[in-house]
């Protein structure tokens, strides 16, 4: 297996975990200007002692590095998926491509992919999970990875027809109650 599988070229590929300096240098020499990793902190600690050692290693490199630690097997929340797929494609729209990885690349970084083919490119879910496991043996490994691929199409379906005001969608309860509290501060502050 390729150490970087470019899913977008020029804007998105995927990559087991970097476990030395050597590996950050080769991303970046591929293309790579941003590292998106979705491994813990416990699968990455026998490789870099941590995560902010890692980063640090990362941004020496005069790369930009984002950290969404997701368990094995596992998937980022829709909203996650979402926050994570903007941060992609706006690092991409300005010539800034990502290398996503989990520890094999295969899992949860092809998970990611796929959203990214979802949200940036229109697929269906199944049409991502069919093209990531063509490019990529083994990709997408677990029923909850495919649901939430499933979920982040149904979900931006749902925008796009009108299903749901595109307001919430891009200001969920959390963020409004979260605004007024900032607000209240604001005010007695003063």
């Amino acid at each position: 297996m390729q150490f970087l599988t470019w899913v977008v070229p020029m804007e998105l590929g995927i990559s087991r975990i970097p476990v030395r300096r050597e590996d950050i240098k080769k991303l970046k020499a591929m293309g790579a200007r941003c590292i998106v990793c979705l491994a813990t902190e416990w699968e990455i600690a026998p490789y870099w002692g941590g995560i902010y050692s890692y980063e640090h290693a990362v941004v020496n490199e005069g790369m930009e590095f984002y950290f969404l630690p997701v368990e094995p097997g596992g998937a980022p929340s829709t909203r996650e998926m979402i926050r994570l797929l903007e941060w992609i494609s706006s690092r991409a729209t300005k010539g800034r491509p990502s290398a996503v990885h989990c520890f094999a690349g295969v899992g949860r970084a092809a998970t990611v992919a796929a959203g990214y083919l979802i949200f940036s490119k229109g697929m269906t879910a199944e049409a991502a999970i069919d093209y990531m496991r063509r490019i990529r043996p083994g990709a997408i490994e677990t029923y909850a990875q495919e649901e939430a691929l499933m979920t982040l199409s149904a979900f931006l379906t749902s925008i796009l027809i009108g299903q749901i005001p595109i307001e919430i969608a891009l200001n969920p309860p959390e963020r409004r109650k979260r605004g007024i509290i900032d607000r209240l501060i604001a005010i007695f502050r003063h």
